[in-house]
């Protein structure tokens, strides 16, 4: 916003936004897997959790650990998302002053070397 890139805020926020989505929910399924776990391996007869005929034991650790990897993943995504955007800023910043007219040129001239051969020489103009 400090640029005056106003139409970047909403993909900024979207993308922010959807990745702490993604960590949030994901947290909250494996949470339910975890309690799950935890019933299971309490050796009390009392305490059923509720994926009781659902999933094997092997099957609900499984679950559980896509769970856990897919808030890995989010809080990675959720990084490089706020990291690019703090890079877009800085570069965006520092060219905004960069010239970009239409003076500029560059242009290869052919030049003899004092006797000594030939070659090009180079012409930059501003």
């Amino acid at each position: 916003m400090y640029n005056r890139k106003f139409w970047k805020v909403p993909i900024v926020y979207a993308g922010l936004g959807f990745s702490t989505y993604m960590i949030f929910d994901n947290k909250k399924k494996f949470n339910r897997y975890d309690q799950a776990r935890i019933y299971r391996l309490d050796g009390n007869p009392n305490t059923v959790d509720e994926f009781v005929n659902l999933y094997s034991n092997d099957a609900l650790f499984k679950v559980r650990a896509v769970y856990d990897k897919n808030i890995q993943v989010a809080y990675i995504w959720t990084g490089v998302i706020y990291g690019l955007s703090i890079v877009d800023a800085f570069v965006d910043a520092h060219l905004s002053n960069f010239d970009v007219s239409d003076d500029l040129s560059f242009e290869l001239i052919p030049s003899t070397l004092g006797g000594l051969g030939y070659g090009f020489s180079g012409v930059v103009t501003f």
